[in-house]
């Protein structure tokens, strides 16, 4: 095209790393040396690293193929559509994608083409690898009808189960005979539907070739560690030389480290399920031995009776759905525990892991910290002004007040696709606000200050860039600031119209009133208002988790994300139990010095 964009591209892979997994394999190197039990981080190596600069200059420098920024961002698609659309000839993923395929080409209708599939391209020499996965069947011991299980799972792991399968599309079977036959194969019993892909007998070629990624149970962290830099390489912001040596060195240590704990004793439930007992018969006793010590006649006593039958349900679940698992998160911070096999016991060890060696925890603490010191203030400033804003006697004003609390209670995941649009590099609203159409407001004196954080002409890489992405989420926090208004909106309507009154009378002007009446009437509801910030905010995690997933290099790994990422992820469920009363901790630490500093808060008829 004039203004130099690709109008088709040739290749395109269903993710960058894709491409770099297939040059990988095929040069016979891999990022570990051992997939089945990896003892060695290799992605520091010479070899590795060229292929991983070579993946990203093939997008960013020699413009062969579409960047996965391009591709999200810029064209508004995934690579399965720019395919289905004719916008790149070749398309590079894996068998999977047929059951769509089929659904968006359809023979007869239009926009239907002629496709099918080959092997990805081999080098001159004739070397060729290319990554695959898998996907198995398993019962669980604790089944109740272990046989219909095992018949479920013999009819889906048998013939019939692979035939069904492979007549969707879905998966490529697992037994070599039925991987040769109809309806894998197409023979003349395929609908015209079903024969694309033709050239199936390729993936059953294809099994000697195929490279498995690392599948140790430790991987999945490892291998969060190393994914660290891929986004800024693959974007241009950062090199594998800066980036990678670094890394890998981290991963090395964490892979030592976890290799490490898998000969730690095995828990003992029994001592453990005491202990729990005992802490709950504590808390109870301190909790009511107060009412113990007051003498009550036989109506109060009757009357107390009542109170408890009311609030039982209440109570009942309070201690099963919130106490109980409390207590169990306790005694699982001591042990190590994947949920599927048995736990073990680690004592202090998951504090001393976050404490000391995790490499992650540190810099969660470093956002965690950041964005609360930063969102929560400008969260309340933010809310302080639109309720003085919004408490005034206007026509319409229940309307304004709704349309401002509104987003507050949206979805967190229509929120995120929403600010993931404001924020993209190219055509992004933010940077449309910044530059202007086609650059014109260029020169601005904003626009001049954040001139070295572009990528290109006009394009600040707001989530994908170490210096922006945190800021980034930050001013999306500003989203929410209609809950703190609305309760500090209610302040404001408590304040007797006769202070304003005597203060007029007094000369004082409205800024004068506002630091000498408003604020100090309204303190408490303000000091609430930061309290449930604070607390709230050290729990942040839907907006890292939806837009940045902690990227780019940490940069918004908050606490709760990598709790999350522990339990969910890794199923370190032991060590995320630790992290999460890190973080109550750290939590209530940081409430109690606000409560002892509360003298600013005004209380009237108190001392």
């Amino acid at each position: 095209k004039p203004n130099g964009a690709p109008e088709r591209w040739g290749y395109v892979p269903g993710w960058q790393g894709l491409w770099t997994d297939t040059m990988l394999y095929s040069l016979g190197l891999n990022i570990v040396d051992d997939p089945k039990d990896p003892k060695v981080v290799r992605l520091a190596e010479p070899e590795v690293m060229r292929v991983f600069q070579y993946s990203a200059d093939l997008a960013l420098k020699d413009r062969l193929m579409p960047s996965g920024l391009e591709i999200s961002s810029v064209m508004q698609s995934n690579a399965r559509k720019l395919f289905t659309e004719g916008k790149v000839s070749m398309f590079h993923s894996g068998i999977w994608e047929t059951v769509e395929l089929r659904k968006e080409l359809q023979p007869g209708e239009p926009g239907f083409f002629e496709w099918d599939i080959v092997r990805s391209p081999a080098y001159a020499d004739g070397r060729y690898g290319t990554p695959t996965g898998g996907s198995g069947y398993s019962i669980i011991s604790q089944t109740k009808h272990p046989r219909e299980a095992w018949l479920l799972t013999q009819w889906m792991a048998g013939p019939p189960g692979m035939s069904a399968m492979a007549r969707a599309g879905i998966a490529q079977p697992a037994i070599a005979a039925e991987a040769v036959k109809e309806p894998w194969i197409p023979g003349p019993n395929t609908s015209r539907e079903q024969m694309y892909p033709a050239n199936r007998i390729i993936t059953h070629e294809s099994v000697p070739y195929v490279v498995f990624g690392p599948s140790a149970p430790y991987w999945d962290e490892i291998n969060r560690i190393i994914q660290q830099p891929y986004s800024l390489v693959y974007d241009g912001t950062s090199t594998v030389e800066k980036e990678f040596p670094r890394v890998a060195k981290l991963a090395q240590d964490r892979l030592e480290y976890l290799r490490a704990q898998q000969t730690l004793p095995a828990f003992n439930w029994g001592i453990g399920t005491a202990v729990g007992l005992l802490l709950f018969a504590s808390l109870v006793y301190w909790v009511y031995s107060p009412e113990l010590k007051i003498r009550r006649t036989m109506k109060q006593a009757r009357e107390s009776r009542t109170a408890y039958a009311f609030i039982a349900p209440w109570l009942i679940g309070t201690l099963a759905f919130t106490v109980g698992p409390m207590l169990l998160s306790l005694l699982m911070s001591f042990a190590d525990w994947d949920i599927v096999s048995p736990a073990k016991w680690r004592g202090l060890g998951n504090y001393q892991e976050a404490f000391f060696i995790d490499p992650t925890f540190w810099p969660s603490i470093r956002a965690t910290v950041l964005y609360t010191f930063i969102s929560v203030p400008l969260g309340v400033i933010a809310a302080l002004a639109l309720a003085l804003l919004l408490n005034t006697k206007v026509m319409g004003m229940p309307l304004w007040r709704t349309c401002y609390y509104i987003p507050s209670i949206a979805s967190a995941v229509a929120a995120a696709l929403i600010w993931r649009q404001v924020f993209k590099p190219e055509g992004g609203l933010l940077n449309l606000l910044i530059f202007g159409p086609d650059l014109a407001w260029a020169k601005n004196p904003i626009a001049l200050a954040l001139q070295p954080l572009t990528t290109a002409p006009g394009q600040i890489n707001w989530l994908g860039s170490e210096q922006t992405a945190l800021a980034s989420l930050i001013i999306m926090s500003l989203w929410g600031a209609g809950a703190g208004m609305i309760i500090i909106l209610a302040g404001l309507q408590g304040v007797p119209g006769h202070y304003y009154e005597a203060a007029t009378l007094d000369g004082a002007g409205k800024w004068r009133q506002l630091l000498n009446v408003t604020l100090p009437l309204i303190s408490p509801t303000l000091f609430f208002t930061l309290i449930t910030g604070f607390i709230g905010s050290f729990q942040v995690f839907a907006s890292a988790f939806l837009i940045t997933q902690g990227g780019p290099n940490n940069a918004t790994m908050f606490l709760m994300l990598h709790v999350y990422n522990n339990a969910f992820v890794s199923l370190r469920m032991g060590y995320a139990s630790g992290l999460a009363w890190v973080l109550f901790f750290i939590t209530l630490i940081f409430t109690a010095v606000q409560l002892a500093a509360r003298r600013w808060v005004y209380y009237e008829g108190a001392r």
